[in-house]
């Protein structure tokens, strides 16, 4: 019985003179930091989910509400400017389309004088000759497949151009003939085994080379209108492109429409284009895939075939150019920042 006592006494005396710490926790200031610092960012997210819906929102009714028919877009684009770029899309038969129909109906309506094209200029006599022969043979296009792009699966498309260009010259006559110029430098696209850094400096040279090939047929003519019909990223009418491979130096490019928007500031109109690639098409260095504009657009259900005039409305993504580029190149536009009203002027929806 002592002893049950006296252990009695010990543990109240250690009770007493030797309390139990207290288990350590997160404070309640503490804890109340995190749940806020949670709240926020959660509302932040919302926020963002949400302006960017709206804007989105916002470009889809703009562009229902302001639409027009591709051609139409084409057509007044001519009648106010008399260089008029198409972008084309790799691999993708619906602009070779919109091209070769632009070709007849500006041809008789405001006028045509020169149709230039993303060809190897190399195969220029080529075209010449198809375009002087007395009676039509289109054999002679399909035997150059580098001149129609048979490459990317749309040759017959793309011959279409050049056809739809013999058909007005025969039916308007010579004093009305149009002319067609192969753009690009002798050699492009390069063969495969060239390394990514020689195709790199080359690329950086080609838009440059096709301002080259326009200028004195331009200038030889100072009213003459001309459909340039070219790869979307030689369409953008502001900003450069970089390239970076492997520790050489960055090349950098200066775009077509760019170029000849300082020689002929009021003349120059650029139309982006997003349509949907037959096949996944590869490139030498980096090419032009579409815009941010055709998912949104696709998902909207807008039908193909819709133009429209691009507005401050277009600008509710940071990155409007979609590009395809070569594993191990890197390639970015500058400045960062360019909007969609900035680079054109406008916009035709084929299908995404």
């Amino acid at each position: 019985m002592r002893r049950i006592v006296e252990q009695y006494k010990q543990k109240r005396a250690r009770e007493k003179f030797m309390p139990h710490a207290r288990r350590q926790g997160r404070g309640t200031t503490q804890k109340a930091a995190i749940a806020a610092l949670v709240l926020i960012l959660a509302a932040s997210a919302a926020l963002s989910l949400r302006g960017r819906g709206s804007e989105t929102d916002a470009f889809v009714a703009a562009v229902r509400k302001d639409r027009i028919d591709a051609l139409d877009l084409i057509a007044r684009a001519s009648e106010s400017r008399r260089l008029v770029f198409l972008a084309d899309v790799p691999s993708a038969a619906a602009p070779k389309r919109l091209a070769a129909a632009a070709v007849e109906r500006l041809a008789k309506g405001s006028g045509l004088d020169v149709v230039g094209l993303e060809i190897d200029a190399a195969e220029q006599p080529w075209i010449d000759r198809y375009l002087s022969t007395p009676q039509e043979d289109a054999s002679l296009l399909m035997a150059r497949p580098r001149l129609v792009h048979d490459a990317e699966g749309v040759g017959r498309d793309y011959a279409e151009i050049l056809r739809a260009v013999r058909r007005m010259n025969d039916q308007l006559g010579a004093d009305r003939r149009i002319r067609v110029v192969a753009l690009d430098p002798a050699g492009w696209p390069p063969a495969s085994g060239e390394s990514p850094s020689a195709a790199a400096q080359r690329f950086g040279q080609r838009d440059a080379a096709m301002a080259d090939a326009l200028r004195p047929v331009l200038e030889a003519g100072p009213k003459s209108r001309a459909l340039i019909f070219v790869g979307g990223l030689h369409v953008l009418k502001s900003g450069s492109g970089t390239v970076q491979t492997g520790g050489t130096r960055t090349v950098e490019t200066q775009w077509l429409a760019g170029r000849l928007s300082q020689t002929y500031p009021q003349d120059v109109f650029t139309i982006l284009v997003d349509a949907t690639p037959s096949r996944i098409s590869s490139t030498p260095v980096a090419a032009y895939r579409g815009t941010a504009a055709g998912p949104v657009l696709r998902d909207a259900g807008l039908p193909a075939g819709t133009a429209v005039l691009v507005s401050d409305d277009f600008n509710f993504t940071r990155e409007p150019i979609r590009v395809t580029d070569k594993p191990g190149i890197q390639f970015g536009f500058t400045p960062q920042d360019l909007t969609f009203s900035a680079i054109a002027d406008g916009y035709v929806f084929l299908g995404s």
